[in-house]
């Protein structure tokens, strides 16, 4: 069980490392692909001050489920039926 720890732990720092350097998708074999999008500015109301004021553009994360966990999906919703 150590043993996994220390694999999943060095594989998220190898994936956050990878973003700060620039990388702006970085696949995890089948399982998800992560990737790094600009969310546009926009404006947002602030009901205690009664005013609207915008929200700056940033970067975020995106994860995106790939087959391995689309699969699993699937059987759980089966699961169900």
């Amino acid at each position: 069980m150590k043993d996994i720890e220390e694999i999943l732990d060095a594989e998220a720092e190898a994936i956050t490392e990878l973003l700060e350097e620039g990388y702006t998708k970085v696949k995890n074999h089948k399982f998800m692909q992560i990737e790094v999008v600009e969310r546009d500015s926009k404006k947002a109301w602030n009901g205690l001050k009664k005013e609207y004021y915008t929200l700056p553009s940033k970067k975020v994360l995106k994860l995106k489920p790939l087959k391995q966990l689309e699969q699993a999906e699937e059987n759980i919703n089966k699961v169900d039926d």
